[in-house]
């Protein structure tokens, strides 16, 4: 049994995790992991209690969140905690059967949290030049503002999304960085996320009627979407334009660190491979919709697959690494720089954060 953070469901690491007194602690829950195409079992509500070692740093309560079984959206009761003081606290869930797990908080003063990095609401001057990678934090009219961009969240996300496909492929994806760090461009839309939602496939326009103007040839948009409406994550590609688009539910669907990857992150390396002109139909495992039948491969069709599992064109016989010239093959995308033998990553397991399922919605069609 393992206590997991939902929605998202984030894989609660074994140590303290840190936050700061006015932060949102993420809502808890706790479930059976399960291997194969076995859906991940969550334990009944009324199965499992809730305890927390020290009630007056954190609270706990219940609280009700969306989710998506496929067929339409229903409400899962959670674990609310909340941090009422400075201090540690563990919150320790037991089921019925006797099987026990705890998440571990560490809360801090308010006044020693990091200052804010500076919002830039434009592309900021780059460090490098050439083909980049740039990160937009995007929200409706009608959203709440996490400050993602501000409190490192989505700079995070995309460095483990480069980290995982550097392990994977042996190239870096080229990041469009702004003095050392992740250039993340904030964006609220002028549509409400109903508006949004109903006109989700002509994001470009909806971007640029919001005074977005990310019209550089040497960038590939990677539009970070949030709204906590979102059931699930969801993501679409412009096929071999400059925009992918993935969304989430809030803060605690991304990953902690960046060695640590999850649902949001191979979603992210998902789209960007179809804005690399991923998969072109002469592929041979080539299935509709521009992904490959293989289940483990990141291109993969639509689904529920285990992330630790996911790989990058395995065989490379279908999108990377083919050398074929008479079908496309992302490994030459200016997009990314390959990395000396001597300096790629280990092939080794890394801690995943996100459910052990990524199930990955994707629209568009390859521009020829």
């Amino acid at each position: 049994m393992q206590i997991f953070t939902s929605p998202g469901f984030g894989v609660v690491p074994d140590g303290y995790m840190t936050f700061y007194l006015g932060d949102k602690l993420p809502y808890l829950d706790a479930a059976r992991e399960t291997e194969g195409w076995a859906v991940f079992q969550i334990f009944r509500f009324e199965d499992v209690t809730w305890k927390s070692s020290d009630p007056a740093v954190v609270e706990i309560s219940t609280a009700e969140i969306p989710q998506w079984d496929g067929r339409e959206i229903w409400m899962q009761q959670v674990i609310a905690p909340k941090a009422l003081q400075p201090g540690r606290a563990a919150i320790t869930a037991t089921t019925t059967a006797g099987l026990v797990d705890s998440a571990f908080f560490h809360i801090l003063d308010a006044e020693s949290a990091p200052d804010l990095a500076v919002r830039s609401q434009t592309d900021r001057p780059d460090d490098i030049t050439g083909p980049q990678i740039h990160a937009v934090y995007v929200i409706p009219k009608d959203g709440t503002d996490d400050q993602l961009d501000l409190d490192g969240t989505i700079a995070t996300s995309i460095m483990a999304t480069r980290s995982w496909v550097a392990r994977e492929s042996g190239r870096m994806l080229r990041i469009d960085t702004h003095e050392g760090a992740p250039d993340v461009t904030f964006l609220r839309l002028d549509q409400d996320h109903e508006d949004v939602f109903e006109t989700r496939f002509d994001f470009i326009n909806l971007a640029r009627q919001s005074g977005f103007h990310g019209e550089s040839p040497d960038k590939t948009y990677l539009m970070y979407y949030v709204h906590d409406s979102v059931p699930t994550i969801g993501a679409f590609a412009y096929f071999g334009e400059t925009m992918a688009v993935v969304s989430a539910r809030g803060p605690s669907a991304f990953t902690p660190s960046p060695d640590a990857y999850g649902e949001q992150e191979v979603t992210a390396a998902h789209e960007l491979f179809h804005t690399f002109g991923a998969v072109d139909p002469c592929a041979p495992n080539w299935v509709e919709g521009n992904h490959v039948s293989d289940d483990h491969d990141v291109m993969g069709t639509v689904g529920p697959r285990l992330v630790r599992n996911i790989r990058i064109d395995p065989g490379r016989d279908d999108y990377y690494g083919h050398g074929r010239s008479n079908c496309r093959d992302t490994a030459e995308s200016p997009f990314w720089e390959l990395i000396p033998e001597a300096e790629r990553p280990a092939a080794r397991a890394v801690a995943f954060h996100g459910g052990p399922h990524v199930t990955i919605e994707c629209h568009g069609v390859i521009r020829r």
